[in-house]
């Protein structure tokens, strides 16, 4: 089968993946998108390509189709989408492709912020946890405790209901003048 008898194929397959229910999320751990997958497969990298390329505006923007031609793209490169665009030139598909490597980008760095927040609040937790607890400990003369806490960054000039000093009083106990 030539490119120009297929020049429809993509179209159509994404059509039947929609009616039919198929999955097309090419990250699927499930079933890996097995339908769409295999249906995909029948044409050519080139052909892909092409086909991709020929898609109007209207197609490519309609929402319900995203995932399926981000699928064909996957499916043509294996990953890597940079690849694409240079190929796409200045097509409705090159726009989508540029506009979802955006998003996952600001996906990714909003991700590594979040993390980033959690650890320090974290952090922040348990060094208020520390700080609670540090008299216990030096009352306890716990001093792989203190230590411990100590790492939490508690504040050593901090005085007890009795107006000793904290740092004195783990001085005192660790036999440190």
């Amino acid at each position: 089968m030539t490119i120009s008898k297929k020049s429809n194929y993509l179209r159509f397959l994404i059509y039947a993946a929609l009616k039919e229910n198929w999955c097309v999320d090419y990250g699927c751990t499930t079933c890996g998108g097995q339908f769409f997958r295999r249906s995909i497969s029948k044409l050519s990298r080139a052909e892909l390509v092409e086909q991709l390329m020929s898609l109007p505006d209207s197609f490519v923007n309609a929402r319900p189709h995203r995932q399926a031609l981000l699928f064909a793209m996957y499916a043509s490169v294996q990953s890597n989408f940079y690849v694409l665009l240079s190929e796409f030139g200045d097509s409705p598909i090159a726009r989508f492709l540029e506009n979802a490597i955006r998003i996952e980008k600001e996906r990714k760095e909003a991700t590594k912020l979040r993390i980033e927040q959690e650890q320090l609040n974290k952090k922040l937790k348990d060094k208020a946890r520390a700080q609670r607890n540090i008299w216990g400990a030096v009352k306890r003369k716990d001093i792989p405790a203190i230590k411990s806490m100590m790492g939490k960054g508690v504040n050593l000039n901090q005085v007890n209901d009795k107006g000793i000093l904290l740092i004195e009083q783990i001085k005192k106990i660790s036999g440190v003048t």
